[in-house]
């Protein structure tokens, strides 16, 4: 059959097709576009950047432009110099805010610039504008334009209609204000802010204000009146609280009472920086570079200046000094209170892949009185490993582990780890290696054990922890899965590079360190422990044992079980029960490691001939390796024993080489013993001020002082003083305690019981 069509239907089909041809260019192939592109990015990529790039080119009108400027810049967390970084870096800790597998791409400042100038001067507003600001302000700050940074801010603040969102700003403002030295402007500024917060009493709004004023002041010079002014807000402030909701006034987990707390640490800084100095105020600054190794200087990073008190949680926005580098990597912090610092940058992950900065938990900045200090950042290359890699299979009785040697390194430090589900413990297999390699025997791979990981009894987040016998087990559990890095020193032991770090792409993932350990059978104890049987594990062990006298496996998981019953039952590792087998087991391994614990022990028991034994074992075993923490408590030991001198010896020279100065306090003890007067002691605490990572750290210079002090027209107090630091150590804490009831001197007992807690 044909088919017959008549022109007039022709005609139309052609207008047709034309008419969809135009629709296509016109409507549907720029949204066929749009839509490849958004894929695109969000399959990440090289090509995702440039495909955001075209959308927001090619965005349709402002609307359009602004809502890519929501998804894509707005909602990266680059509004605070806190939470817009992937990786914030520290001595010795690492802090993730990112996702390691974030496909959307991050643009540079450059890049985003432009849209975010349009979004600040026409966008909608509300919570979006707010952050558009406050990038805008963080980069107008770091290229040195702070006019800018404060016009940005008083336009946000004149387009706002949210009262909320208009006291943000004024706080913003206030402090750009402080910043740049304008403080009659910033103080006016604060007063309108208190004015208009007086209805809602924000606490987290006050105590920015307090900080501000007191911070004016002290740039002004004017110590009492700042120490003045935060101590009178921050009673007002909780007489204010009592008013309103009295049991909030005791809520320790609040905001309120999280606020109120920033206000008493900022009493306690402003008044230790009177006893350092008086009523004489002089404020520091520090400043330096980051840089990469190869000469690269990292702009736009992130740099925390992180106060002594604050290191040991992670960065927040209220801290005082952060910033942002410039284009040479070059940071500036002004108007610094004097004390003690730690240095910590916020990286994204691009910036970070491959490379490390090699720090250290005890690495301090002291900021002294009206100085200038350089202090800069260099990132190093991640080392690279070279086997065991990518979970192969390791066989024998010794692993070789081996790495591409560093310039410049006089030794290196190999660790291992083992990981259980999504988390890791890991120790020190071997330190002061002096080649790009080592051959370690599986006897000293199991001897450096590892932590002790705790799983749920039923499997639940809250429920029952107990210990994880995968964990006890260590590099003994033939189904493990173990991964090793490496750290390279210079010969004075300052860190050169690291093995472990981030690599996120092929170009810097390299070989993966993991590997697998096969050939070692699960014996019937081993088995009793993975099924949690804890007991008949440890008698399974000791028949084991007693039965073969070189079982070094038993004996070593004699000693893994002991300690964790005694980590459940928390109480002390049954000790005495534990030493004959941890006597046989350093016999067959002579481990520094078991050595250490031998050496505790009869320490703890007070055995001074055989503590000495091993105390002089241990050093000989370790004669390169920092065994200050071992000397320590051998000089603790002395002093027990009467034997001040030889124990003010060793414990300075622990404290020289132990960056914490933990034992600080038995260093001031055995000085106040030795000497008269309270001079030399202030100088032993003001050169070695405690730093212990994680603990409430005493500080010692104002202890000696206050007891200086308390001292004057006392001709007996020293005497007094050297008979109850006698009693302390010789173990007649009754007495002591009975004296202590009875005595006025104040300043003696808070010395005396911050002594007990040196461990």
């Amino acid at each position: 059959m044909r088919i017959r069509v008549k022109i007039k239907h022709l005609v139309f089909a052609a207008a047709s097709i034309v008419i969809l041809l135009a629709c296509y260019f016109t409507v549907i192939d720029p949204a066929l576009n749009r839509y490849a592109a958004k894929q695109t990015i969000e399959r990440g990529g090289v090509p995702a950047k440039e495909a955001l790039l075209a959308r927001f080119a090619n965005a349709k009108d402002g609307q359009e432009q602004w809502e890519l400027t929501r998804t894509y810049i707005l909602g990266d967390g680059s509004d605070s110099i806190v939470h817009g970084f992937d990786v914030r870096i520290g001595p010795g800790t690492s802090q993730s805010g990112g996702s390691a597998d974030r496909k959307q791409p991050r643009l540079t400042w450059e890049e985003k610039l432009p849209y975010l100038q349009s979004y600040a001067e026409n966008g909608p507003s509300g919570g979006d504008l707010y952050s558009a600001v406050k990038q805008l302000v963080l980069y107008y700050n770091s290229t040195g334009q702070p006019e800018l940074a404060l016009r940005v801010l008083k336009s946000g603040r004149a387009r706002t209609t949210n009262p909320w969102e208009s006291v943000r700003y004024g706080i913003d403002q206030a402090k750009q204000l402080v910043s740049m030295n304008r403080y009659e402007e910033a103080s006016e500024m604060l007063e309108e802010i208190l004015s208009s917060s007086e209805k809602t009493r924000d606490y987290t709004v006050l105590q920015q204000v307090t900080a501000l004023q007191a911070a004016m002041l002290l740039r002004e010079g004017n110590l009492e009146e700042a120490i003045a002014k935060v101590k009178a807000d921050e009673e007002d402030y909780k007489r204010e609280l009592e008013k309103l909701d009295p049991a909030a006034a005791d809520a320790k987990n609040s905001q309120v009472d999280h606020q109120m707390e920033s206000l008493q640490g900022l009493t306690d800084q402003l008044e230790s920086m009177r006893n350092e100095q008086g009523s004489q105020l002089r404020l520091s600054s520090v400043s330096g570079t980051v840089k990469r190794s190869d000469g690269k200087p990292m702009g736009q990073i992130g740099v925390y200046l992180r106060q002594e008190a604050a290191v040991f949680h992670s960065v927040i926005e209220e801290e005082p000094y952060q910033v942002l580098t410039d284009a040479e990597g070059r940071f500036a912090f002004s108007d610094v209170i004097p004390g003690y610092y730690q240095l910590f940058i916020g990286l994204d992950y691009e910036q970070i892949d491959g490379w490390a900065w090699p720090t250290r938990a005890n690495e301090w900045i002291e900021v002294k009185s009206g100085e200038s200090l350089s202090r800069s950042v260099t990132l190093e290359p991640l080392i690279t490993i070279v086997g065991p890699v990518n979970n192969e299979p390791t066989t024998g009785n010794a692993i070789h582990f081996e790495w591409e040697p560093v310039d410049g390194a006089a030794y290196y430090e190999l660790s291992g780890y083992v990981h259980i589900g999504g988390s890791s413990s890991g120790t020190l297999i071997r330190g002061r290696i002096k080649d790009h390699q080592a051959d370690v025997p599986l006897t000293e791979l199991e001897a450096s054990g590892g932590g002790i990981q705790y799983k749920s009894v039923d499997g639940t987040v809250g429920g029952k922890q107990i210990p994880d016998p995968i964990s006890l087990l260590g590099y003994a559990y033939p189904a493990g899965k173990f991964s090793w890095s490496v750290e390279a020193y210079r010969a004075d032991g300052t860190m050169i590079s690291r093995s472990n770090g981030y690599r996120l792409n092929t170009d810097t993932v390299g070989e993966l360190p993991f590997f697998r350990l096969s050939g070692r059978p699960l014996t019937e104890a081993d088995r009793l422990l993975l099924a949690d049987k804890f007991d008949e594990a440890l008698t399974a062990y000791k028949k084991a044992a007693d039965a073969n006298a070189e079982d070094t496996h038993s004996l070593r998981m004699i000693m893994r079980v002991y300690d964790a019953k005694s980590s459940m039952d928390r109480q002390s590792t049954d000790e005495a029960a534990m030493m004959p087998y941890l006597k046989r087991l350093y016999a067959l391994v002579p481990s520094g490691q078991y050595l250490f614990r031998l050496f505790e022990y009869e320490a703890g028991a007070r055995d001074w001939a055989e503590a000495e034994k091993y105390y002089a074992s241990y050093v000989a075993h370790n004669p390169e390796k920092d065994h200050s923490y071992a000397d320590a408590i051998y000089a603790g030991g002395l002093l027990e024993q009467g034997k001040y001198a030889e124990a003010r010896e060793l414990l300075l020279a622990s404290v020289q080489v132990d960056g914490s100065h933990r034992f600080v306090g038995d260093l001031l003890a055995a000085e106040l013993l030795l000497t008269d007067g309270f001079e030399s002691a202030i100088e032993l605490a003001t050169r070695y001020p405690e730093h212990e990572f994680g603990q409430t750290m005493t500080n010692w210079l104002a202890l000696v002082r206050a007891m200086k002090q308390e001292a004057e027209g006392k001709p007996d107090y020293q005497s007094h003083l050297r008979q109850a630091i006698e009693w302390h150590y010789s173990g007649n804490g009754a007495i002591l305690k009975s004296w202590q009831d009875e005595s006025k001197e104040k300043a003696m007992n808070d010395f005396l019981r911050r002594l007990e807690e040196v461990d």
